[in-house]
């Protein structure tokens, strides 16, 4: 007896919990530095979720060792739906790429939300003399090992893109990981780096502006936000195909209810006619899938990217 009076007190524990959740102001951890794609993204939702949940919802950037200091912090935390990661594809690859990782991203957090999706776009400091991926190419060729490029992590989509655009084409560049897409994109704009697969959102006003040279995009389909680029698979290297992605976590052992009233405000948030058009506006495509379908795509992307990264050797810097 007194055992089911104890189950029945953490079971009443967790429903009460649940039931006045949110009770105190959220962390909304972003594992990269301020500025780049996921601060970007983090910010635009915040303010609206605050007013859903009737709490504060404070950005709080923890960047480093390839996302997974702001991750890990996550999966620290209390289980109590307060703490949320922005997390990205580092989420379904970290575990391979860093194999003495003390969690797994993957099982240690719970998906709420997929928030959006975005492709990853070739772009090149003015200075270099190709206007072309196949331009690049050549270029590349005559000098391997001496052009660099720049990504926000080890193990972020730009990594991934060049690391595969290197496989693909048969060339050298070098990786340069930062601590996330800000400092790599002012390094590119300053001539420190030559070129870079960013992320749309963060390149997409350098590109305007003039200060960045765009070649192509990384996707399978042209981007409404580019549409004069041609896909890198268009434009000579068939088969090449990267996206980005990026969504809310929480510690796996959140309360579901918790976990079901962050997906329900966050998806009105999402449709909020001006939240969604600054997300696109900023080069993103406002996804929306719930925490059953983001785990699978998560699962997903993990075992597509598992098998390319071991065949490439790509490993943590």
């Amino acid at each position: 007896m007194p055992k089911l009076i104890a189950a029945a007190l953490v079971l009443f524990s967790t429903w009460a919990g649940a039931e006045g959740f949110p009770s105190k102001p959220l962390r909304l951890v972003v594992p990269a530095a301020a500025g780049g794609t996921v601060d970007i993204l983090a910010r635009a939702i915040s303010a609206p979720l605050s007013e859903g949940l009737g709490q504060p919802v404070l950005v709080e950037n923890r960047p480093g060792a390839g996302t997974n200091i702001g991750m890990e912090a996550v999966v620290r935390s209390d289980a109590d739906g307060h703490t949320i990661l922005v997390g990205g594809v580092p989420v379904a690859t970290n575990r391979v790429m860093y194999p003495k990782l003390p969690f797994d991203p993957a099982s240690d957090l719970a998906p709420v939300t997929l928030l959006v999706t975005s492709g990853n776009v070739l772009v090149v400091h003015p200075s270099l003399p190709v206007h072309s991926v196949k331009e690049l190419i050549a270029y590349a060729k005559e000098r391997p090992g001496q052009l660099n490029f720049g990504s926000p992590a080890t193990g972020s989509t730009p990594h991934l893109a060049g690391e595969l655009f290197n496989h693909l084409a048969g060339v050298k560049l070098v990786h340069v990981p930062y601590k996330g897409a800000a400092p790599a994109l002012n390094d590119l704009i300053g001539g420190r780096l030559q070129l870079s697969f960013d992320n749309i959102p963060p390149a997409l006003p350098h590109i305007r502006s003039g200060r960045l040279r765009a070649l192509a995009v990384t996707s399978a389909q042209r981007q409404p936000d580019l549409p004069e680029l041609p896909t890198i698979a268009e434009a000579g290297l068939p088969g090449f195909e990267v996206s980005a992605w990026f969504g809310l976590l929480v510690p796996a052992a959140t309360p579901a209810e918790s976990v079901k009233r962050l997906e329900s405000e966050t998806a009105k948030v999402l449709a909020i006619p001006a939240v969604h058009e600054r997300l696109t506006q900023l080069g993103f495509h406002v996804d929306g899938r719930g925490a059953t379908a983001y785990r699978a795509y998560i699962r997903a992307e993990a075992e597509r990217w598992t098998p390319v990264i071991r065949s490439l050797g790509i490993k943590a810097d």
